[in-house]
């Protein structure tokens, strides 16, 4: 008969406890990556639609008034 060894290693129970603790931290971590990337989406969006300003003027650069005449300017001043 040959002698039984004891088994290398770690004990049953922290091998199961380890196993369990890396398989939360990586469903936490893909559920922190996916709503990361859901976040950087919407500010995507946000940062490309055009940022419009108007201006409407009846002046002119000299500072005179024609009332024949109306200045109209639409300026994009954003990214898209």
């Amino acid at each position: 008969m040959e002698a039984r060894l004891p088994p290398a290693g770690l004990p049953r129970w922290l091998e199961w406890t380890t196993a369990i603790s890396v398989l939360i931290i990586s469903v936490c971590s893909i559920g922190i990556a996916i709503y990361n990337a859901r976040i950087e989406s919407r500010l995507l969006k946000a940062n490309s639609y055009p940022y419009l300003v108007a201006g409407i003027s009846d002046g002119q650069l000299d500072g005179r008034k024609r009332p024949e005449s109306i200045t109209i300017a639409l300026l994009n001043n954003g990214v898209g």
